[in-house]
């Protein structure tokens, strides 16, 4: 999260040039990770597809030199839930980036152009359009639009046609209990089982305590 104080103390203390080259390297940054944010997706959904829908059955053992794998099949089932929890935390944590990305971005425009707006609703024209324009599409953004149409009544209706996108959020932690259950029924009794859950539990403790609990903004000087 970032220290709102500090931001607002660097655009304040900061000449135009240089405000227009660090939003321009925001600009670049908060692209870069989208496009990491879609290669992660990516590979989360080919673990799901190997972990549910893939028959192990028939797989044999794996020699790597003078290491012979047995039972190659529960070591697959024992770390695919350690990938995934794995690369899910990591893609909060680029949401998260991502977020503050699009704070800043929004804060160093809205200095910018703050003088060169001449209009009664400046407000709602920097936050409603021109960030939306700017900044690159993405649900968070689509979902603001929606949410901030007048009257009320298109706000409540736009909120519920997105209550099924809300739902769709809730898939990864779906799938991750699945993935504990199974290990639970089918690894439990092997310490390399109990080490998967372990670390699959840990995991997914730590991407609510880290993402979903609220954490105060710490706005003393470091």
């Amino acid at each position: 999260m970032i220290n709102q104080n500090h931001l607002k103390e660097f655009i304040e203390n900061n000449k135009e040039e240089t405000l227009i080259d660090y939003r321009d390297k925001l600009y670049n940054n908060l692209q870069e990770l989208i496009k990491k944010e879609e290669k992660q997706t990516l590979i989360l959904l080919i673990l799901v597809i190997l972990y549910f829908f893939v028959d192990y059955k028939s797989l044999s053992d794996i020699s790597l030199g003078i290491i012979t794998i047995t039972n190659s099949k529960n070591l697959v089932i024992q770390l695919i839930p350690i990938a995934f929890c794995t690369l899910l935390f990591n893609l909060y944590r680029i949401g998260r980036d991502r977020q503050d990305l699009h704070e800043s971005l929004k804060k160093i425009t809205s200095q910018l152009t703050n003088n060169l707006i001449n209009s009664e609703s400046k407000d709602e024209l920097l936050n409603n359009t021109l960030y939306r324009i700017y900044l690159p599409n993405s649900i968070a953004n689509f979902a603001s639009s929606i949410t901030a149409r007048k009257p009320i009544t298109l706000i409540i209706i736009g909120f519920i046609l997105l209550i099924p996108f809300f739902i769709i959020g809730l898939v990864p932690f779906l799938i991750i209990f699945l993935m504990l259950s199974n290990l639970w029924e089918t690894q439990i009794e092997s310490t390399p089982g109990i080490i998967s859950f372990s670390i699959s539990l840990w995991i997914s403790i730590s991407i609510i305590f880290f993402f979903f609990i609220p954490q105060q903004e710490d706005n003393l000087d470091v």
